[in-house]
């Protein structure tokens, strides 16, 4: 009996080694996945090429008649006092409203100069009066001499003009008038809420863009384009298609005028176009495609694939970057195999 509650203690401590994974037997091995790359996942590559690269020879855009004037508040002639308490008066004008020189765009008002001119301006007409009046009792009676208190009258007026005049320059400075004809293509926050927040929110309040959008390049190589010709300018992020106006040629080179192909009825200014005004071309030279190049800390490199199926790193050496094509001095052969994407 002792050997078999034995034997049953041994089997049951085997059964609960074997249920907990406790057992004797060795550990399964981990299952090794075959290194074949699915065909979804192999790169796209492409070849170093040698040959003749034709590019084309860019120029910056720039405007030829277009003027923005960003009109607000400069303090000139205010006193400091006046200055505390500028508030927004009146915008005479909306988004996309033409206007002529000279038109008001908005005014200012302040408490204190309006303060000051009805001072003056009832000081004025205070004395008037009395003039008036004096002069009255001296037709009614020709006995009574009125003479000192007019003068005096009189010379109060002509302080009060005086006061007045420079009142009047100063709140002309709260007058905000367009100083060319143009297109009103900004409003600010400040001008359309009417509620002065600081005094660096007055100094850009409503803009105003004149001339037109005509561009020109200039450049020292010579041109194919012609007037009437539609070519392609960007600034990296979009694209347009411009037409060329007019060429004037000379000695020093061209200067090619553009239009940017507009169906609407508005001004098109984009800052930062580039435009192709020449083709040049590269002979005999190794090069790849841009997509394929990637930049660090002025480094350059390509990715290859190994004989192992992995991708690796190569740095090379950059001798120019002509629109979409990379000119390689060395670090690449022709015919070498390397990754676009």
């Amino acid at each position: 009996m002792r050997v078999k509650r034995i034997l049953g203690l041994l089997l049951s401590v085997l059964m609960i080694l074997q249920l907990t994974g406790c057992g004797f037997e060795k550990e399964r091995p981990l299952v090794r996945v075959p290194s074949v790359v699915s065909e979804e996942a192999v790169p796209y590559t492409t070849y170093v090429q040698r040959g003749d690269v034709t590019y084309g020879k860019s120029e910056d855009m720039k405007l030829d008649n277009y003027n923005e004037i960003h009109y607000g508040f400069k303090a000139k002639k205010l006193d400091t006092t006046m200055l505390k308490d500028i508030a927004f008066d009146r915008l005479y004008v909306s988004l996309g409203d033409m206007v002529r020189k000279g038109d008001i765009l908005l005014t200012l008002s302040s408490e204190t100069l309006e303060n000051s001119i009805e001072q003056y301006t009832d000081q004025k007409e205070r004395n008037e009066i009395t003039i008036r009046h004096l002069r009255n009792r001296s037709a009614i009676d020709p006995g009574e001499d009125n003479s000192v208190q007019i003068n005096s009258c009189e010379e109060a007026i002509r302080i009060a003009e005086g006061y007045l005049a420079e009142l009047e320059e100063k709140k002309e400075e709260l007058v905000i008038r367009a100083e060319e004809d143009g297109k009103v293509i900004e409003i600010s926050d400040t001008a359309l809420s009417g509620v002065v927040t600081s005094y660096e929110s007055l100094a850009s309040l409503v803009t105003v863009a004149s001339g037109d959008d005509t561009y020109y390049a200039e450049t020292t190589e010579s041109t194919t384009l012609k007037e009437g010709d539609i070519t392609t300018a960007g600034n990296g992020v979009i694209t347009y298609d411009v037409k060329v106006e007019k060429v004037e040629r000379s000695s020093a080179g061209s200067k090619i005028y553009f239009r940017i192909e507009n169906t609407k009825d508005e001004l098109v200014i984009v800052s930062g176009m580039k435009v192709d005004v020449a083709e040049e071309v590269k002979k005999d030279v190794l090069y790849v495609p841009l997509e394929c190049v990637k930049e660090k800390d002025d480094h350059y490199y390509v990715f290859m694939i190994d004989e192992h199926g992995a991708r690796i790193a190569r740095e090379i050496k950059v001798d120019e970057i002509l629109d979409k094509t990379v000119v390689i001095r060395e670090g690449l052969n022709e015919g070498d195999e390397i990754i676009s994407k």
